[in-house]
């Protein structure tokens, strides 16, 4: 191999040591959080099938859902704020 070659390796071998810790960490989170989900998910529709409502709303959802953006900027989690005023999820 050339020094070249050898050196675009070397680059591509350092930022795959240096990505693979968070790409990890995101897969265990995702792994970690989709059996909880597929429960809630699942009780829920049992639920609301038989016509149980689903659990009161946050004051975050709530101010969210009445549109009430500067409520929601003290309600909300900072990440689901930004979610909100963005449109991002929706």
């Amino acid at each position: 191999m050339s020094d070249k070659e050898l050196m675009i390796l070397g680059a591509v071998v350092g930022v795959a040591f240096l990505l693979l810790p968070k790409i990890a960490k995101a897969a265990a989170q995702t792994v970690a959080t989709v059996p909880g989900a597929i429960i809630e998910g699942g009780v829920k529709g049992v639920g609301s099938s038989f016509g149980i409502p689903d659990t009161e709303m946050s004051q975050c959802q709530k101010d969210v859902a009445a549109g009430r953006t500067w409520e929601a900027s003290f309600s909300c989690p900072a990440a689901d704020f930004i979610k909100y005023a963005f449109g991002i999820g929706q």
